[in-house]
């Protein structure tokens, strides 16, 4: 590999999933066992040839498919990308090239020797993957492997309103009646339809003026906003609370990002409730594993190391396969990223990340973070000078926003 590769590779590693969870010495090591290959158009990658690597696009674009024909089409600098080609290996599954493509391989074996993660700070137990430990963390690792994760999905309704909204010819009507199949979901759409967000006198009665109000998009972000709750069941009562907990700060985050897209006029505000409820979606299927396998699962502080060291792994497969764009992938990798700097204009993952701060304003932990306005997404969002105080006022301001919303949520 020459070294304008070796550099670009390099600094790739840090946005490939699960190389991104390695240290500065481990990717240097991943590094001088990878390699480039070049495909030209219409060649095909079998994943059962493939077993032995973690291969990425790096340079054009590929279809994943299988006998039943092809599927996936996977582009690079896609969020899809920063996955591996093949998580899977099964015999008929291919990948097809569009067009030139270029491939970088890494070897999987020796990511297994190099990746460890903490089971226990205070014993300071280490395991290694591959090895002959049974820790929770290899236990998911394995499951998200073999394919054997679960994934949560949309409800069939929010499902049929993504699917309507793809047709160019779909009507207002048409929406109403996929709509009305779910008198719960009608039901919030209505409230919200009738609040002071969206109010211009008069109330609305039937679910087809609820959506001529709203229009389209926002009917639709609002739809698969309130339906999420469903995703967040479990039955033991640990598995319980805790997503109970992450409900709550998903809907505080979610309401906060709205207001401040509202306020700043930048970003679309209904994306913004879609956007802040999404950005923890990738710790759900970690939580149902614990929750369907509860022999694994024993210390709250081993679950909450696999957390940290997984969730972004498991964030991107999960919105991937939901079928959510790359804006709203891209939140639920970096809306933590306090200082993640970048130019261009405001995008969602600066209004999460403003959300999270100012949820944190008036507590304590407002002082564990930086301040809003040293933050690059504060001055993408909202060049000049931030006072705390107005910040807090902003969000008095906007309580009769957020209280519909939040009852439309929970």
């Amino acid at each position: 590999m020459d070294d304008k590769h070796k550099q670009a590779a390099m600094n790739a590693l840090g946005k490939l999933h699960p190389l991104c969870e390695l240290g500065d010495e481990q990717r240097q090591a991943m590094l001088k066992g990878a390699w480039l290959e070049r495909l030209s158009a219409n060649s095909i990658l079998y994943a059962e040839n493939d077993a032995r690597w973690f291969t990425y696009i790096i340079d054009g674009e590929m279809a994943l498919g299988t006998d039943k024909g092809l599927e996936e089409p996977i582009r690079a600098g896609s969020p899809r990308s920063r996955l591996p080609l093949f998580r899977v290996h099964p015999r008929d599954l291919r990948a097809e090239t569009r067009g030139g493509c270029a491939l970088m391989r890494f070897d999987r074996q020796l990511y297994e020797r190099l990746s460890v993660t903490a089971i226990d700070d205070d014993a300071e137990e280490r395991v290694v993957l591959g090895g002959g430990g049974h820790s929770l963390f290899e236990q998911i690792y394995h499951a998200y492997r073999n394919d054997e994760l679960e994934l949560p999905s949309l409800p069939e309704v929010a499902t049929q309103v993504r699917e309507a909204l793809e047709d160019p010819t779909i009507t207002l009507k048409a929406v109403a009646k996929i709509l009305h199949t779910d008198p719960a979901l009608s039901a919030r759409l209505l409230q919200v339809a009738n609040s002071a967000a969206y109010s211009r006198g008069g109330s609305v009665e039937s679910i087809f003026d609820a959506v001529t109000r709203m229009g389209l998009e926002t009917t639709h972000n609002l739809a698969v906003a309130f339906s999420l709750k469903q995703l967040f069941e479990a039955r033991s009562p640990a598995i319980k609370e805790r997503l109970a907990e992450l409900y709550r700060h998903s809907t505080l985050i979610a309401s906060l990002s709205y207001v401040l897209a509202r306020e700043s006029g930048h970003l679309k505000p209904e994306r913004a409730l879609l956007a802040g409820l999404l950005h923890d979606i990738r710790i759900i299927p970690i939580l149902l594993y614990a929750d369907r396998n509860p022999e694994q699962f024993e210390e709250e502080a081993e679950l909450e190391a696999v957390i940290g060291r997984l969730r972004g792994l498991v964030g991107n497969l999960v919105l991937s396969r939901l079928g959510f764009e790359a804006d709203l992938i891209a939140v639920t990798e970096e809306a933590e990223l306090w200082l993640r700097e970048g130019g261009g204009e405001a995008d969602y993952r600066d209004l999460v990340l403003l959300a999270h701060l100012h949820s944190r304003l008036g507590s304590p932990q407002m002082h564990e973070l930086p301040r809003i306005d040293e933050t690059p997404a504060f001055h993408r969002l909202e060049p000049g000078e931030f006072d705390p105080v107005e910040g807090l006022e902003l969000l008095n301001r906007a309580r009769h926003i957020t209280s519909a919303l939040q009852a439309g949520l929970h």
